[in-house]
């Protein structure tokens, strides 16, 4: 058996802001930052992005609207204005019989 090559520090640190720029998309209400311990910049932040103090439960749907548009500015800010497309769609919906529900950003090919 071979034994898999260990991958260097700034492989596995580019790795972890990956990771950490997912987490940040797929939860919008929580704050994020990573940055290497010795180095002043920040690779990734959240903590600029606007965010309601309280989140209202009574409309599902509003609620996942609101954080479809937290996760807009998110893309955005992480991805780059250009790179990840100027223009999205938000698509949100359910069906209460199936109790099935839908939330989604598709974005428009540039």
């Amino acid at each position: 058996m071979q034994r898999k090559k260990s991958m260097g520090v700034n492989e596995e640190y580019s790795k972890i802001v990956e990771v950490v720029t997912r987490y940040s998309i797929h939860y919008p209400m929580i704050k994020f930052s990573c940055r290497k311990m010795d180095d002043k910049k920040t690779d990734i932040s959240t903590h600029n992005v606007t965010r309601p103090t309280t989140i209202e439960e009574e409309d599902p749907k509003e609620t996942e609207r609101m954080k479809n548009q937290i996760r807009m500015e998110i893309i955005k800010k992480t991805y780059g204005q250009n790179s990840a497309g100027k223009e999205f769609i938000d698509v949100v919906g359910s069906l209460d019989m199936f109790r099935y529900s839908l939330s989604a950003i598709l974005s428009k090919p540039n």
